[in-house]
């Protein structure tokens, strides 16, 4: 896909839209491999599945960015900081879940086809984030 697209973005661009498709299938690929370790070496694990997904197809750009994530989470991580922050981003999410949700309903109430189907995407997918979140968090337990 981003072959198609590259002629139309900028070096940056480019490069920002394959982070976001690697960190976004990421994740499904790097879990499995990972499920025997909790915490920051949880995820350390995950960071380096990543760069070796990243190593095997050639990208300068996110073994860079990678590596500096590596870099970042081995001198700050710790179990209690990414419980923090797994707490601050559900309690984020469910927010959102509650705005979105709030908008399927008016959309519904108006009668708007379109934006129910716009808001009913987008509250599935916050209810997937936050069940990601809820699974990551337990992992800490």
């Amino acid at each position: 896909m981003l072959k198609i697209l590259a002629p139309f973005l900028t070096r940056s661009a480019s490069a920002l839209a394959g982070l976001a498709l690697l960190l976004a299938a990421a994740p499904a690929l790097a879990s499995s491999s990972c499920d025997s370790v909790t915490g920051c070496d949880w995820k350390f694990c995950e960071i380096e599945n990543k760069l070796s997904i990243a190593q095997q197809h050639g990208n300068d750009h996110q073994i860079a960015g990678l590596k500096k994530a590596l870099q970042e989470a081995t001198r700050h991580c710790t179990d209690e900081g990414l419980r923090e922050e797994l707490i601050d981003d559900l309690q984020d999410a469910r927010e959102d879940l509650a705005e979105h949700e709030s908008d399927l309903a008016e959309a519904k109430a108006n009668g708007d086809a379109d934006d129910r189907r716009q808001y009913q995407q987008e509250v599935e997918e916050k209810k997937a984030d936050i069940q990601r979140l809820e699974n990551e968090l337990s992992r800490l337990d």
